[in-house]
């Protein structure tokens, strides 16, 4: 979903745009590539002049940003039986350290072999997220919202991890206006539309030593193929969003001229 945003409730953690609202999520606890840091640009200092013609002033360069991208490729969910982007982001994360399994047989180690055509089968943070981590052979770090519960720290959290390497998975707010017409500026979820992976971090700040919340770091995320409403209808799947811009209330996630 382009451009979502999360929830000023602050998130709940479970493993590890658009509007959304962080419930759970959680890290994966395991071995995890740091992406390189890279710097772009350099500031120009100013300009000598000389002795008998002062040179033209130069316009000073692009302020330097430092990113980290994971390599997590983006997937595309099944839509059938409630959605399963929950299961499609487990499945990423586990893909990074070699591991695959369908999306039926996430579900099924979700459910314990439940019927996936009812609701209560499904993947869900918060729910039964920690659990399925678990017996998918995965170690999740849940984000502790109860201490932690303005969306500043969570995304001070999510930062932190994906800066460190571990697929984050969160939940998100979708904006109902735009994907299903709706002028209710509640529908949907009071906690959650959508579960995506966030796989990096852009910023003007080096990202060395404890992360920080700034308000124009970029997150970006993989949306599991959700977002068809581009000019080829085709899914969009990564999408980035400014810390400041992420955070959102259900109302705020629903209005028209708010992001995807």
């Amino acid at each position: 979903m382009p451009g979502r945003t999360i929830s000023k409730r602050g998130g709940r953690s479970v493993l590890g745009a658009e509007h959304l609202e962080p419930r759970r999520l959680l890290a994966v606890d395991l071995m995890a590539t740091l992406g390189n840091a890279l710097r772009n640009g350099e500031i120009v200092g100013p300009l000598a002049v000389s002795a008998v013609v002062s040179a033209p002033a130069r316009a000073p360069a692009a302020a330097a940003t430092y990113s980290v991208m994971n390599p997590l490729p983006p997937r595309i969910q099944w839509n059938a039986n409630y959605g399963y982007c929950g299961e499609t982001s487990f499945i990423t994360a586990g893909l990074a350290y070699g591991q695959y399994l369908s999306q039926y047989d996430a579900r099924a180690i979700a459910s314990n072999n439940a019927l996936q055509s009812r609701s209560s089968s499904q993947l869900l943070l918060g729910v039964n997220d920690v659990a399925a981590a678990k017996a998918m052979h995965l170690a999740a770090k849940p984000f502790n919202t109860a201490a932690n519960p303005s969306s500043t720290a969570f995304l001070t959290w999510v930062k932190s991890n994906v800066i460190a390497g571990y697929p984050v998975v969160i939940g998100v707010f979708m904006n109902q206006s735009r994907f299903y017409g709706t002028t209710n500026l509640n529908a949907g979820d009071a906690e959650y539309d959508h579960i995506v992976v966030a796989t990096g971090i852009t910023s003007t700040r080096p990202l060395t030593g404890p992360a920080v919340y700034y308000a124009d770091d970029i997150i970006t995320f993989n949306d599991n193929g959700l977002w068809t409403g581009t000019p080829n209808g085709q899914p969009q799947n990564v999408f980035s969003c400014s810390f400041g811009t992420f955070a959102a209330t259900r109302q705020q996630a629903n209005a028209k001229t708010a992001p995807v």
